[in-house]
């Protein structure tokens, strides 16, 4: 059986690598190295796991820079103890820690899972600039977002786009008794819903603000944790907001749930962020399965996409005077979202991981 390392830049390792992970599972003998830079317990360890432990931290990129030479080492270790036939390497800094050990016998293969971004035009090309050199050693790429591959295009190596879809298990809502939630929130109002890690800061502050020129007419709904819920609780209580929610951490299982007491979902992130340009979000496929119009950042790729075939609605998440107009428009005029319902209808097939399960198996095939 051919053998597969995966390899993270922090621990835990995200859903998508997860699901990565169970499907090549199925025909290979797959591990994965991960960098626990918070040093944070390990709940549960096995054979399966490679984990560096340290005390960078995830917010801190000197830190980060000084400890990648040590997690440098250790994956060289790894490798040499797992002889493995694939390596895959998750965003570009651990592509470049895999192309320098790349003469060892394995394949590589870059996952895509975020494009190079910083705010410094300097930072930014110099992290390009070591993408390009990692590519030279690369034998596949894996693009989490539709709206990468074109800033391949010189790339003559096998491409799959592979967007981290939902799994089936969130069309099971049964499970979570929704009366905690509605016991909090006026039915009458429309209900706008952020579902996942709260962050961005700034844009959320904008969202509240605006919910609260509507209060009347909005409430809003936070399901989810993240490293800015405290500061974003803090400052809702500071505004004295009073139609935004915040229900705390969740199980991926019971999200259909929050879709489901939702008229509308916001997912706009902030586009000055070269990444978001071109990212696309895993709320995209989640709105579409559950027929919820959800709101995208103007200036994105996906926010040009979903406004061309009226799948979705764009505001300027920088603007709180844009927030709060695209506020009053869904309060004053409710029949705005119905054409976009219909629309989402029908697109809205091939929307879960298992329907390219396939076509990620097979990528190892033609990797010879």
């Amino acid at each position: 059986m051919k053998k597969i390392l995966l390899i993270d830049n922090s621990y835990p390792i995200n859903t998508r690598n997860q699901k990565i992970i169970k499907t090549l599972n199925k025909k290979f003998d797959v591990k994965f190295a991960s960098w626990n830079r918070a040093n944070s317990v390990i709940k549960k360890c096995d054979k399966n796991m490679y984990i560096y432990n340290s005390n960078e931290g995830y917010n801190n990129k000197v830190a980060k820079l000084i400890g990648m030479f040590k997690f440098f080492l250790y994956l060289n270790k790894v490798l040499n103890d797992f002889d493995p036939d694939y390596v895959i390497a998750s965003h570009w800094d651990m592509l470049f820690l895999a192309s320098i050990l790349k003469n060892k016998n394995y394949k590589l293969i870059y996952d895509n899972l975020d494009i190079p971004t910083a705010s410094s035009k300097l930072f930014l090309k110099s992290f390009k600039k070591i993408e390009r050199i990692s590519l030279k050693k690369t034998d596949a790429i894996i693009f989490a977002s539709r709206f990468y591959k074109d800033l391949y295009s010189n790339y003559v190596g096998e491409k799959l786009v592979l967007e981290n879809k939902p799994l089936e298990i969130i069309k099971e809502t049964d499970n979570l008794n929704i009366n905690n939630y509605l016991s909090e929130i006026d039915s009458s109002k429309t209900k706008i819903s952020f579902i996942g890690g709260i962050r961005y800061l700034s844009i959320m502050k904008n969202l509240v603000l605006a919910s609260k020129y509507n209060n009347s007419n909005i409430e809003l709904l936070f399901f989810g944790g993240g490293k800015d819920e405290g500061k974003l609780k803090k400052y809702c209580t500071d505004q004295n907001i009073k139609n935004v929610h915040f229900f705390g951490t969740y199980e991926y299982k019971n999200i259909g749930q929050f879709y489901k007491l939702s008229d509308v979902i916001w997912a706009a992130y902030p586009y000055k962020d070269y990444n978001v340009k071109y990212a696309i979000s895993n709320k995209f496929f989640e709105t579409l399965i559950f027929n919820k119009p959800c709101i995208y950042s103007e200036n994105t790729k996906l926010g040009s996409y979903v406004k061309k075939i009226n799948i979705g609605l764009t505001v300027d998440p920088y603007s709180i005077d844009e927030i709060d107009f695209l506020f009053k428009e869904l309060v004053n005029n409710k029949g705005m979202l119905e054409p976009i319902k219909e629309n989402i209808k029908k697109i809205n097939k091939f929307n879960y991981w298992k329907d390219h399960e396939k076509k990620l198996i097979e990528l190892f095939s033609k990797v010879k």
